[in-house]
């Protein structure tokens, strides 16, 4: 009776085989490995069983789901050095592509613009809080697509832009907010501090009065007001010179 040959020794005869599948004859080392055949390899090629299990994986989706959670719950430390090994993988391989293509980020000669593809000094990009400490696009290309952003952003949104214009205009220029207007608004029973003429919340009709000396502000007025005191440059003595003026044209004394 013929002795039986080892399994090791029947793959290493065995040079090619018939995918069961495809029935393409391919080499040994495109079959799988496998201790519960009878040879010691699968009978279906890699190609047909990624094929295979991909069709299996996408009509059970919920098995799948499951079996992958009970197996990172008993396999916690394997799947961190898993997905630690694909990070690196993934991270070689565009770094790469970047060297083979050209387009390595940082070089002696500066830093490669990601937007318009070209090398610049650093000092053409704005500093940020990233790792390397500045933007991955240039000052330019940041401002074109800002610029262009806002644009359309200020078409559909106007009156979100007029109140943000309105607020700023406040804080910066006396220090306010729009509670502290309405509040001193409020507390002039909502009309203009010298004519008592009446006005509202409208921005086109209410105007902060200030003192240009201190930045003091003394109230709000109507816009004619405001203006008529601000041609008068804030002085007493011009303001009595004109109601003296219009008492006699008046006939007044």
């Amino acid at each position: 009776m013929a002795e039986s040959l080892p399994i090791s020794n029947i793959i290493n005869i065995i040079k090619t085989d018939i995918c069961g599948r495809c029935g393409i004859e391919q080499p040994i080392e495109n079959f799988k490995k496998s201790k519960n055949c009878k040879v010691g390899y699968q009978k279906t090629c890699k190609q047909c069983m990624n094929l295979l299990n991909k069709d299996w994986a996408k009509n059970n989706p919920e098995k799948v789901k499951k079996a992958n959670s009970n197996w990172e719950k008993g396999n916690r430390d394997k799947r961190n050095i898993l997905q630690r090994k694909y990070r690196e993988q993934k991270k070689q391989k565009k770094k790469d592509y970047l060297i083979a293509n050209g387009l390595v980020r940082d070089t002696a000669d500066g830093r490669l613009c990601s937007t318009c593809n070209i090398r610049m000094p650093i000092e053409n990009f704005a500093k940020s809080n990233s790792k390397d400490g500045h933007f991955a696009s240039c000052k330019k290309c940041r401002y074109t697509a800002t610029k262009k952003f806002l644009d359309v952003d200020r078409k559909e949104r106007p009156d979100f832009y007029k109140k943000r214009s309105w607020e700023s205009h406040l804080k910066n220029s006396y220090n306010l907010t729009q509670e502290s207007v309405d509040a001193l608004l409020q507390s002039q029973g909502c009309k203009c501090a010298i004519c008592r003429k009446t006005i509202g919340h409208d921005r086109s009709d209410t105007h902060i009065d200030h003192c240009h000396s201190t930045g003091k502000v003394r109230g709000i007025l109507c816009r004619k007001c405001n203006h008529g005191l601000g041609k008068f440059e804030d002085n007493v003595d011009k303001l009595y010179a004109a109601i003296e003026y219009l008492n006699r044209a008046n006939g007044k004394t």
